[in-house]
């Protein structure tokens, strides 16, 4: 389990927005998280990445769970390229090759302890190809490719881009990044027709589990395995893709009212 939330609450004012939400989310799941404007998915987002308070409720994370969250309105100010920006997730493997660099040019110039040098180089080698060092630039721009970039795009700088560039250079490096659950707000809402095509394909493979806010009930539908909705101030949990949340629904419609019916006779 990656994380469990229990009867969460949260107020605005006097407002209450939403009560009682619980739910757990497990190392795979997919889910597709729907409701009208303003009942409360964006900020439970930000609850559950700690952007905001909540009022009631319990909240555990697994300490190896690490959340990826796209914002519906990221906008990163950078004055790196887009290729350069979206490597910044790989911040690691860069630095490892920064020191194998080092390592190298000490052991060309005699500088230093040979025996130390070679047995550093080698923990770091072991490290860089367990991490896929190898391929992280192709992934990267196959993934800016991928979102509609063109290669002469990664090269612009991202303090130039559009508000919709720059929230599709924060989804690529969210997507490529070593979060385990990603919270993903309305992520098509910039992409093409293409580009949703490979995000789909992207989520359907992702090792990972995700939430993702959306009204695209295609993609939805191709994407998920459970739903969650949130209508009225409260919370609903569903088995199934939109369409199978769209038939249960309508079964607990109808179960309803035959329940005010029978009540209603019942009290004539």
């Amino acid at each position: 389990m990656l994380l469990n939330v229990s009867n969460l609450s949260k107020l605005f004012g006097d407002e209450l927005l939403f009560e009682k939400v619980s739910f757990e989310i497990d190392n795979n799941d997919k889910i597709g998280f729907i409701g009208s404007n303003g009942t409360g998915k964006t900020t439970l987002f930000k609850i559950l990445t700690n952007r905001i308070s909540y009022d009631e409720g319990e909240i555990f994370k697994n300490k190896e769970t690490k959340i990826g969250y796209l914002e519906q309105y990221a906008c990163g100010n950078s004055n790196k390229s887009v290729f350069d920006e979206t490597l910044e997730v790989f911040s690691n493997l860069i630095r490892i090759e920064t020191e194998l660099e080092e390592i190298r040019y000490d052991i060309e110039h005699g500088m230093g302890e040979l025996d130390l040098h070679i047995r550093r180089q080698q923990t770091l080698n072991d490290e860089y190809a367990s991490h896929e060092g190898f391929f992280y630039k192709s992934k990267a721009r196959s993934a800016l490719i991928g979102l509609g970039f063109s290669e002469d795009e990664l090269s612009m700088d991202v303090q130039n881009l559009s508000g919709g560039q720059r929230t599709r250079v924060e989804l690529a490096k969210i997507l490529l990044s070593d979060a385990n659950l990603l919270l993903l707000d309305e992520p098509t809402n910039h992409l093409d027709i293409a580009a949703v095509e490979w995000l789909e394909d992207f989520l359907r493979s992702y090792q990972g589990a995700f939430i993702v806010i959306s009204h695209d009930r295609y993609f939805l539908n191709k994407v998920t395995g459970k739903t969650f909705e949130l209508d009225n101030k409260r919370f609903y949990s569903f088995s199934g893709n939109y369409s199978f949340y769209v038939k249960q629904k309508e079964i607990d419609r109808k179960t309803q009212e035959r329940k005010y019916e029978n009540t209603k006779k019942e009290i004539e």
